[in-house]
């Protein structure tokens, strides 16, 4: 690798590094916050005073199988280098209460999103700077790391710490559609990407975890997996497409 592009890859990880995009919009409905493409723009331009790249996001439709899906690149250079990252979204055949261009309008944005995620490396943790984050910072060490274990049965007991966002089980549901596969096999690769196995400290029996809903994404005890079991099957994925 030349020194040109040494440099390119150096400016750009230290972009990924500075680059802030929080969570400031509220989806009411959902209770839950979120980031638009808008906002990751927004602070690219801010931040890119100093590095001086040029950044283009476009999209396009493509059809796999028989889905139609809205495949959105985002592309970085400075003039002779250049990375890309790309993100495919889908229309929903019942959402309500938007007509065909705001649907298609929707379903872009989505897919830009997620291809600027990627491309600066954007995840779904939450923000150090937000009260939230600040509230699970302060329990302690003990604490987390006995959390695993009391969400082991009972089977109605939830994993209540570092959930997944709606944004990224979203995000997994398209990945899981728009695997080339069956749907027995889609069952089988999802649950070897997210087994998890270990003593329970009550019972002193072994128990078996993974995901087995594709509509909710939960495990077979009904509650929700750590975070990190949802973006580790969210790589695992992205192999295969």
């Amino acid at each position: 690798m030349d020194n040109e592009k040494k440099e390119f890859y150096k400016k750009l990880s230290q972009l990924q590094q500075d680059i802030k995009a929080p969570k400031n919009k509220k989806n009411t409905f959902g209770n839950y916050n979120y980031r638009s493409c808008e906002d990751v723009m927004q602070s690219f331009k801010e931040i890119n005073k100093q590095y001086n790249f040029f950044l283009s996001v476009t999209d396009e439709i493509i059809n796999i199988g028989d889905r139609y899906y809205i495949k959105a690149t985002a592309k970085i250079t400075d003039g002779e280098n250049i990375v890309e990252n790309v993100a495919y979204a889908r229309e929903d055949e019942n959402k309500k209460g938007m007509d065909l261009s705001q649907l298609t309008g929707a379903c872009s944005s989505y897919a830009r999103k997620y291809a600027l995620n990627g491309l600066f490396c954007l995840d779904d943790t939450k923000d150090p700077d937000t009260d939230e984050y600040k509230k699970i910072s302060t329990k302690t060490k003990e604490e987390k790391e006995n959390v695993f274990e009391q969400t082991l049965p009972p089977q109605n007991q939830q994993f209540k710490v570092n959930e997944p966002s709606e944004e990224l089980l979203n995000e997994i549901k398209l990945l899981i559609d728009m695997l080339p596969v069956e749907i027995t096999e889609k069952k089988d690769m999802v649950k070897n990407y997210t087994y998890e196995s270990g003593i329970s400290k009550n019972t002193g029996k072994k128990w078996e975890r993974y995901i087995t809903d594709f509509q909710t994404l939960k495990n077979n005890y009904g509650s929700f997996s750590n975070i990190k079991i949802y973006n580790k099957l969210k790589e695992s994925l992205q192999t295969h497409l």
